[in-house]
């Protein structure tokens, strides 16, 4: 029991992102094994926002995930900080630009990840909000393999 107190033995459950697997996941659950080698790790993809019940429901104890919103009982921390992305067809008007700034992208139809009723998609409406534009979602994915069907049907 004492083991188990002191982190030694025992259990650690991790919800994460698909993303953590390519950038923050594998330097820590490497440290971690070599700091706790008796420790079971237990890990579940899921989205940021799938997290909050998975937390309430005492199913992890940690999670990872992206522009989490403040939950009761919980700390956050950032692990990273990403610049924001568009990806342009060859053909697309502002293909030839460095920089885009997010009110130019307002009539471009978006493809945005993950499908999910309370996905973070309120931060990249925001973004739109700092001048008068709303963004044209196009289509919603619910899985990353699928970004390049849903180009070839933009």
């Amino acid at each position: 029991m004492r083991a188990i107190d002191a982190g030694m033995r025992g259990w650690l459950s991790i919800g994460f992102t698909r993303s953590a697997m390519y950038s923050v996941l594998p330097p820590a659950l490497k440290a971690f094994h070599a700091a706790y080698p008796k420790v079971e790790l237990k890990l579940f993809e899921m989205l940021t926002e799938e997290q909050a019940d998975a937390f309430r429901d005492a199913r992890i104890h940690i999670g990872i995930g992206r522009q989490a919103p403040p939950w009761p009982g919980c700390t956050t921390r950032p692990l990273l900080h990403e610049r924001v992305m568009a990806v342009l067809a060859l053909d697309h008007p502002l293909n030839a630009q460095t920089q885009v700034r997010v009110d130019e992208l307002a009539a471009s139809p978006l493809i945005v990840y993950p499908k999910h009723p309370a996905a973070q998609i309120t931060s990249l409406t925001a973004s739109f909000r700092t001048g008068d534009a709303s963004p044209h979602l196009h289509a919603f994915l619910d899985c990353l393999p699928r970004a390049g069907d849903a180009l070839h049907s933009a």
